[in-house]
């Protein structure tokens, strides 16, 4: 019984050994393009899913189609699976200028779980959702909108 213990014992140092070098890049970044609303008096989406499939309700109208955010894993253990979970962290988005109105990011869209290759890596693709507000009495602005999310990468 000693040496089970033992053999167990060395199996979770080396793996405990490897979670620490396994890493994620994000190599292109969740981008809705260019767009232009043609009004504010509904609440209108725009999604991309982590597909990279576009569709979009009212007045969203695309001028530069946007993509689907890429991370590339590195360093996992080859053969395991890699859980996702994408989260939004701001719903709202900041703009430079500033736009009274703001877009919010309502939904996050990925696979649910990859496996990776044998040689430790794996690519993986995020979507999302932009939603207006529907105000009906302010309109966007002609600026620059960010907002930050976080994927989580567990195995």
């Amino acid at each position: 019984m000693r040496n089970m213990r033992q053999a167990l014992v060395c199996t979770l140092l080396m793996l405990t050994s490897v979670t620490s070098s396994a890493g994620a890049i994000n190599t292109q970044p969740l981008s809705f393009g260019r767009i232009v609303l043609s009004h504010n008096a509904s609440v209108g989406s725009y999604t991309i899913d982590y597909l990279g499939n576009i569709s979009t309700t009212n007045h969203f109208r695309i001028i530069e189609a946007g993509s689907p955010a890429e991370f590339l894993l590195f360093d996992y253990p080859p053969n395991s699976q890699v859980f996702i979970t994408p989260t939004v962290i701001q719903a709202e988005t900041n703009s430079a200028p500033f736009s009274a109105e703001q877009f919010t990011l309502a939904n996050l869209t990925s696979p649910g779980s990859v496996f990776i290759r044998t040689d430790g890596t794996s690519e993986i693709n995020v979507g999302g959702t932009l939603r207006t507000s529907g105000s009906g009495s302010m309109n966007y602005s002609d600026a620059d909108y960010t907002i930050n999310l976080q994927v989580s990468f567990n195995f």
